[in-house]
């Protein structure tokens, strides 16, 4: 009891049947007017009409034949729209009428409108739009310019990808008049080769055995197949056919499986941007099939960007060369043309090329005496003292083992202790008097790159303090650190970079050489991922740390302006360093707050010396104090040798370095930030050594840090329960297990009540899984709450001996104690009991609760706290602060370092032509009058490493005004030579320098593309908006380095894209945000 419509494109389907009357025929008419007009729908189940037919509210019987049609017949029936469906070939009079009835069920007709009702209320286009935009490549796609359009040109040099207009832009640039600039597709859909050697040697090894298997195969398959094709004559070919592929076809396996495993090993360390190489082979064979040129024109983006990570990787490639824009008035235009007019006129005709570069070939007649005479007394005194054994120990120390034949032989003699002496005051009147020259010049304005190691409070904290006064008087100042410590600095308004690794502790690096040497390989390489991984990041971060962009600098993954040093202030144990100062040519000195300069006075801080006796550490002057350092150095470099070759490498140095210390042997200046009436300066250091002072950072900052901690009113019952004094008693978990530090608790708090004191506790890194410790006696503070507060309100202090806490804990006045297990912790103790301000050592593994009281009361001993007292007026960090500042200006070589034309600005540019070391100002006020392009003008470098001496001045003739170095009275022996002797290592003097070369490569030594800034924009602001989406980006992007990964861009304005705006949306502004918007709303 139904009447059917057929509808169908053949008008005359019926033909000449004769029609009843419930059936009618229809041609073609749209769907969307036919399907409402009907009770239910049967078709063959294409997608659009189920469709047509589900949003009409219409039960469906489908009756498929091909294609996606059973689909959509199962699919309506599982949404409970429609029945069960029939396929055509299947389909009979008796299923059909069953169909029938089945589509007028009141229950599937309801469901049916459920259905219609809740796809009215979808908007197909708009999920369509946001799917599209949820599956684009949008980091690819993007400008690297203009983040709002479409990338379709890579510049090859520059390695960026750009839009047609920043294209057009940029290609009116001078310096990108011969860049090539190619077609950019950023989905390569082209093979992937394997990911690395391990793969690439499991894909060789398939193809490998096909090529066997075929092999043999085809010794029976082609002669049969020869023969049923052409019989004998066949077979024998068929034969012949076999032989010769299974001669061939192994071979071919075996160049395969090369292939393979050489193409996985450059994909493994292939350049960040590039895309997978299938085979090595690839550019050979195109080449050979004459089709080089296939993709020679286009560049497709094949890699994660984020593979790659942006810190540790630093390869010796060419340097670009970066665009520096700057504008210069017309008046100073015409102040430089004219002060180079009378440099010119002024200068004498015959005088020596400024460009003759001292090679060092030949050292002064003083230098040579003083190697002569060392030699001479060095074979005296080594028959008196050897060296026995040094290595490195458990405890993180460097033992070291003399044959001391006699006291007399360590001992100074009275003659060779004056000579130090007077030298001692030479250099002092020599140091005044540079000084005072210093106070009636200036110092030009320039990029100084302060790094360091270490926690906030010891070592970071203090070199802030220097770079903020460095700033005050002008200079673009860079402090590299962990990244932890980016906002305290960034905060103060310097520049950052984040130095790679953790290394927390020096010592971890050397109880990680003890302990190297009595494991296997795999336990050498399992223990040192997270020591010797650490400290090679923090090797290689030195580079882009001097020359580089902060990768952060603007936000996350968004670098900075570019920074190249000018000058570099290190902490000592940083080791990488003098390799970026010797390829960069710039001046390098270094500043800690513990001394590691050699000395007669006492023995390398890191040595165990320290260790056996302190009480005649600091009053007695050895040979064997001497030699420790050089045996400590040797015994480091010995350690970290391929690190530090393969990181000269990496940068573009050539040669090894074999000086065990070029710090000692380049007489590096160094500032060591303590107090002199701690560290007195020893007689045999010269004027680059330096005792500053000990220099504290009080500004706003540092004080609402520390006003966010609270005394809290239980410590402060505490103290004032009784009147015994209080102590602050800090120790450092880093070798003491929990075990331990339950038992000493108790230890100490038997001690204090035995001594009637009362104990501050707290453990500098932390108890974990355990209460705070809370008696009548003691009271433990949380970790975290500053050391600084807790001070100035006991009467004493123990703790575990780092420079900031102590030299914090005399400022206060407070006489110490010194929780020792490090050698560094020895010499804390030692200068603090040779002062008189401070008890022996205590070693909290051995204590006993006598001795505790016993160090208790020395600790409150009148006579102790009234020198304390004392020692807290000599404190003074301002004036130590200004000491150090000077100190540092002092020894910069200010004469080689500034422009020819202009002394208050740095010289960063050499003309070999002119014979002149320029300003980037000065270069631009000259380029209209010099007569000649930029082809042969190099950057200039100030100072030239040899790698055995002082560095020297680049150029001839300033080094020839250079000052003679006062000649030092001779030490006896050579320490680096004894050391290297015990460990059978080539001696290190004997390593011949390599002279300086001419840039093996133009574009390394080329200078940066200096040009003036336009000025046909009316105001700054209309030029900031104007270049800030082109020219600002591209020298950013520029300035990256070549294996970082892409960095996540700002994101476009928002705005709304509705499904009518997408379907006429234009792809080549595509916003960004809107793309995120459609993202964040639709996370399915």
């Amino acid at each position: 009891n139904v009447r059917v419509l057929i509808q169908s494109s053949w008008s005359d389907m019926a033909g000449d049947l004769e029609i009843p009357d419930n059936i009618f025929f229809l041609g073609n008419c749209p769907h969307d007017w036919l399907m409402p007009r009907v009770s239910a729908v049967v078709h063959h189940g294409g997608a659009g009409t189920a469709a047509a037919g589900l949003l009409s509210g219409k039960p469906t019987f489908i009756v498929p034949f091909f294609g996606d049609q059973p689909f959509w017949g199962r699919a309506v029936v599982k949404r409970g729209v429609g029945v069960e469906p029939c396929p055509i070939a299947e389909l009979t009079t008796e299923k059909l009428r069953t169909a029938f009835l089945g589509l007028q069920s009141t229950d599937l007709r309801s469901k049916a409108l459920m259905m219609q009702e809740r796809m009215q209320t979808e908007d197909g286009a708009e999920e369509a739009v946001k799917s599209f935009y949820r599956h684009l490549p949008v980091e690819h796609m993007r400008c690297d310019l203009d983040h709002e359009r479409i990338a379709t040109k890579w510049s090859r040099s520059d390695k960026i990808k750009m839009c047609d207009v920043c294209t057009f832009v940029l290609e009116t640039r001078p310096e990108n008049y011969q860049k090539k600039v190619v077609d950019y597709h950023c989905v390569d859909y082209s093979a992937r080769g394997p990911a690395s050697g391990f793969s690439g040697a499991s894909s060789g090894a398939a193809a490998f055995f096909h090529e066997v298997g075929g092999a043999f195969k085809d010794v029976i398959v082609k002669p049969t197949k020869g023969f049923r094709e052409e019989g004998p004559k066949g077979a024998v070919i068929g034969v012949v056919k076999g032989v010769s592929g299974l001669i061939i076809r192994p071979v071919h396996g075996v160049a395969l499986f090369a292939d393979h495993i050489a193409a996985g090993h450059a994909n493994l360390f292939r350049e960040g941007g590039r895309k997978k190489r299938g085979s090595v082979f690839d550019k050979t064979m195109m080449a050979a099939l004459g089709m080089e040129n296939g993709l020679a024109n286009s560049h497709s983006l094949g890699s994660d960007p984020n593979e790659v990570e942006p810190q540790c990787v630093v390869r010796g490639k060419p340097e670009l060369r970066r665009e520096v824009q700057l504008q210069v008035s017309e008046e100073d235009k015409l102040k430089y043309q004219a002060r180079f007019r009378e440099v010119m006129e002024a200068r004498d005709s015959d005088r020596n090329s400024l460009d003759q570069i001292q090679r060092g070939d030949s050292v002064s007649s003083s230098n040579t005496s003083l190697t002569d005479s060392e030699d001479s007394d060095d074979q005296f005194s080594q028959a008196a003292i050897e060296i026995l054994s040094a290595d490195f120990t458990a405890s993180g120390n460097i033992g070291v083992d003399f044959n001391v034949r006699s006291e007399s032989a360590d001992a100074i003699s009275p003659s060779k202790l004056k000579e130090w002496q007077q030298f001692s005051e030479t250099q002092k009147v020599k140091a005044e008097r540079i000084l005072d020259q210093l106070t009636r010049s200036s110092v030009p304005a320039m990029n100084i790159c302060l790094a360091t190691i270490g926690s906030w409070d010891n070592n970071v904290k203090q070199f802030v303090t220097i770079g903020l006064r460095l700033a005050a008087d002008g200079h673009r100042v860079r402090i590299a650190a962990n990244e932890e410590f980016r906002h305290e600095i960034t905060g103060r308004g310097l520049e950052f970079y984040p130095l790679g690794g953790a290394l927390e502790n020096f010592h971890d690096f050397i109880k990680y050489l003890h302990d190297s040497k009595t494991t296997n390989a795999f336990q050498r390489h399992k223990a040192g991922r997270p020591v010797l991984g650490a400290f090679k990041e923090l090797v290689y971060s030195l580079w882009p740390a001097a020359n580089g962009a902060d990768p952060h600098g603007q936000g996350a993954n968004i670098p900075g302006e570019h920074f190249r040093a000018d000058a570099l202030l290190c902490h000592p144990l940083l080791f990488g360093h003098v390799h970026v100062a010797e390829r960069l040519g710039i001046p390098l000195q270094c500043a800690s707050l513990v001394p590691l300069s050699p000395t007669f006075t006492m023995p390398h801080v890191l040595s165990a010396t320290f260790m056996d006796d302190i009480s005649a550490l600091g009053q007695e002057y050895k040979e064997t104090n001497w030699l420790s350092y050089g045996v400590v150095d040797t015994i480091l470099y010995r350690g970290m040798a391929d690190i530090l070759s393969q990181f000269r490498a990496s940068i573009g140095l050539s040669g090894h370095r074999n000086q065990p210390s070029p710090l000692v042997e380049w007489q590096i200046p160094h500032i060591y930030l303590w107090n002199p009436a701690l560290l007195q300066k020893p007689v045999d250091w010269g004027m680059e050594l330096q005792v500053a002072g000990y220099v504290s950072l009080n500004d706003e900052r540092e004080m609402s840090k520390m006003r966010k901690f609270k005394w809290s009113r239980s410590l402060n019952d505490f103290t004032l329960a009784t009147r015994n004094p209080v102590i602050y008693f800090g120790v450092s978990t880093y070798s003491l297990p929990s075990v331990h530090l339950e038992k000493l608790l108790r230890k100490i708090d038997a001690a204090a009540e035995r001594a009637n004191v009362q104990i501050i506790f707290q453990a500098r890194e932390g108890r974990e899984c355990h209460s705070s410790y809370h008696s009548e006696n003691v009271y433990e503070v949380e970790r975290g709450f500053p050391y600084a507060l807790i001070l100035r309100k006991v009467a004493a202090t123990i703790h575990w001996g780092e420079p900031a806490i102590v030299e914090e804990g005399l400022a206060a006045g407070k006489p110490l104690g010194v929780c020792v297990h490090l050698s560094s912790q020895y010499y804390a103790a030692c200068m603090c009991v040779t002062a008189g301000v401070g008890i022996p050592p205590i070693d909290l593994k051995s204590c006993t609760v006598d001795s505790l009281v016993t160090a208790f009361h020395q600790l409150l001993a009148p006579e102790l706290v009234e020198r304390a007292t004392a020692m807290a007026q000599t404190f003074s960090s301002d004036q130590a602060l200004e000491k150090a500042v000077s100190a540092f200006y002092s020894n910069l070589p200010l004469r080689a370092m500034r422009c020819d034309l202009d002394e208050t600005k740095v010289a960063r540019i050499y003309d070999p032509r002119l014979e002149l070391k320029l300003s980037f100002e000065a270069y631009l006020a000259l380029q209209p009058i010099r007569g000649h392009d930029d082809t042969d003008d190099v950057a200039y470098k100030p100072l030239w490493y040899d790698g055995r001496r002082p560095p020297k001045f680049s150029l001839r003739d300033i080094a020839e005004d250079e000052e003679p170095q006062d000649v030092k009275p001779t030490r006896g022996l050579d320490s680096l030579r004894m050391a290297l002797s015990v460990f059978s290592s080539r001696d290190s003097s004997e390593s011949i320098p390599e002279a300086p070369k001419r840039m093996s490569s133009r574009m390394a030594s080329r200078v940066a593309m200096i040009v003036e800034r336009p000025t046909f924009w009316k105001t700054a602001q209309e030029e900031l908006e104007a270049r800030r989406a082109i020219t600002e980006a591209y020298e950013k992007v520029l300035q990256r380095g070549k294996e970082a990964p892409a960095p996540k861009r700002r994101r476009s304005r928002a705005t709304s894209v509705s499904a009518q705006d997408a379907r006429r949306v234009d792809l080549t502004r595509i916003n960004i945000r809107s793309v995120a918007q459609f993202i964040l709303r639709n996370p399915e």
